[in-house]
């Protein structure tokens, strides 16, 4: 049997601002926190350096995790002011990031998906994100974990594949 190897890179300081419109308290109103992420690989065989991931080569989720966290709006899909706040954007005011579910579990999950099919194509196939961890402060956050990491049997086309 392999035995999964894996290792976790944080990315922090990420001022973003959302609301959870469904909420019955203080968190319906629009506020910020400070994110930070955890994303954590895994693979069953080591690349040639002995990595399972080169934290060097990380500029896809750095570069995501700018895109749709650093000094942005994140707000729902189904945000019944989602007019109002896309005119924000449309001034020039705010810059609004759309997703399924604002909250810091959701934001995870949401994570997990996208994460893991970038890391899929650059790695083809050999790491997969195993867990998403979403700081929405230092004392607060959620996971959101990927179970699907299986030995591969079929080469993804990229020319990087043994098989």
């Amino acid at each position: 049997m392999t035995s999964m190897i894996t290792c976790t890179k944080k990315f922090e300081s990420f001022p973003a601002a959302h609301r959870q419109y469904k909420h019955d308290g203080l968190c319906r109103v629009l506020h910020g926190h400070n994110f930070s992420f955890e994303i954590e690989f895994g693979c069953l065989e080591r690349d040639e350096n002995g990595f399972v991931i080169d934290f060097g080569k990380l500029d896809i989720i750095k570069n995501t995790l700018d895109d749709m966290f650093n000094h942005t709006f994140i707000v729902a899909d189904s945000d019944p002011e989602a007019v109002l706040f896309e005119s924000l954007q449309t001034k020039g005011l705010a810059k609004i990031t759309w997703v399924p579910d604002v909250s810091c579990e959701g934001t995870a999950k949401y994570l997990v998906e996208i994460f893991n099919e970038d890391i899929d194509r650059i790695t083809c196939g050999r790491v997969q994100v195993v867990r998403v961890r979403v700081y929405e402060e230092e004392n607060d956050w959620a996971d959101a974990y990927h179970s699907d990491i299986e030995e591969e049997d079929e080469c993804h086309g990229c020319g990087c594949c043994q098989h």
